[in-house]
C-alpha cells in the first residue's frame, strides 16, 4: 500500500524557513474572505505549515498537497526581497529539495529571513 505522506528531511532551521514560505504565500495567494475552496487550501496550507515548524524530526506532509507547496516555495523564492538573486536561486533549490525528500544542509537556511 502506498503511503498518503512524504518526509521532509529538514532540520529546525530548514523546517521554520519552509514553514515561513508556506504561511507567507498561503496570506498572499489566499487572503481571507476568498471562496470557499481559497479558504479551505488557505487552512491547509497554515495548517501544513504549523505541523512541519513543530516536528522534532523529519516533518511529513501530504502527498496530495506536494505540488502546492512546490507552488508556495517557488512564489517565496521570486518574492524575498531582503537576498540577492543567488541567496534566493539557491533557497529556493534547497526547500524544492526538501519537498522532494533529499536532506539540505541546514547553512543553506542561516541567512534566510524569519
Amino acid at each position: 500500500m502506498k503511503t498518503r505522506t512524504f518526509d521532509i528531511p529538514a532540520g529546525p532551521r530548514g523546517r521554520a524557513v519552509l514553514a515561513d514560505a508556506i504561511r507567507t504565500f498561503a496570506h498572499a495567494a489566499y487572503p481571507p474572505g476568498g471562496s470557499d475552496c481559497a479558504q479551505v487550501a488557505r487552512e491547509t496550507l497554515f495548517t501544513t505549515a504549523a505541523n512541519i515548524e513543530t516536528s522534532d524530526g523529519p516533518a511529513q506532509a501530504s502527498r496530495r498537497h506536494r505540488v502546492l507547496l512546490r507552488q508556495a516555495v517557488q512564489w517565496y523564492g521570486e518574492n524575498i526581497e531582503e537576498q540577492s538573486e543567488q541567496q534566493r536561486t539557491a533557497l529556493t533549490a534547497a526547500l524544492l529539495q526538501l519537498l522532494e525528500g533529499e536532506a539540505v544542509d541546514e547553512q543553506v537556511f542561516v541567512t534566510a529571513r524569519l
